[in-house]
């Protein structure tokens, strides 16, 4: 049995990054899917806009993608807590691993900003350690 990858990303009125964001996370993720299985979860923190449509529209376009809306914002770290109960996380001695432990295995997490008018987050293949 693999185990599971799982992404979890707090959104707050994020509409316009979240189809981008799923086309950037989709080819990295098909890289590692013969070893791993991965979920993403996006938690909808009080969004004002359409972001959860949005993340309703990409769960009835891929299995693996979760949504979790929230009734008003609670911040992110609520929308983090709530997204690895939700997930698929080993429940007793172990934690989430460090983005900087993901750059050991080739991968790094490059967030420039998420505010309009900003290029979204991106993840992708870095070229080195």
């Amino acid at each position: 049995m693999k185990k599971t990858v799982s992404i979890i990303v707090p959104v707050y009125n994020e509409q316009e990054s979240l189809f981008l964001l799923y086309e950037e996370l989709s080819p990295v993720l098909k890289e590692i899917s013969d070893i791993y299985d991965w979920e993403c979860i996006f938690v909808n923190d009080g969004s004002r806009d359409a972001s959860w449509q949005v993340i309703s529209a990409l769960r009835k376009q891929d299995k693996r993608i979760k949504g979790i809306s929230f009734s008003r914002n609670f911040g992110h770290q609520m929308a983090l807590t709530a997204g690895v109960q939700k997930g698929e996380l080993p429940r007793r001695g172990t934690s989430p691993a460090p983005l900087g432990l993901r750059r050991q295995n080739g991968y790094a997490l490059r967030l420039p900003g998420h505010h309009r008018g900003r290029r979204p987050a991106r993840l992708g293949k870095s070229a080195s350690p």
